[in-house]
């Protein structure tokens, strides 16, 4: 896991790291709808990327695996 990841996500949640892959932002880590918006542009600004929301869909960025595999893939 990314600690720069974890340490952006521990600022939306009082659930402190490490985080497992299969963690759920809004289930597991009490994220809620407008702190997960908040959390994806703060991801997008800290690593320079942007998501296209409209082909992952809010369906599927649910966890911190799926996060950090963005973030990865990203990098890579």
């Amino acid at each position: 896991m990314n600690e720069k990841l974890e340490k952006i996500i521990s600022t939306y949640t009082a659930i402190a790291p490490p985080y497992h892959k299969e963690t759920r932002l809004q289930n597991d880590l009490g994220i809620s709808s407008l702190a997960m918006v908040e959390l994806i542009v703060a991801v997008e600004e800290a690593f320079e990327m942007e998501f296209d929301l409209s082909t992952i869909g809010r369906t599927q960025l649910t966890t911190v695996g799926y996060l950090s595999d963005m973030v990865e893939n990203h990098e890579n």
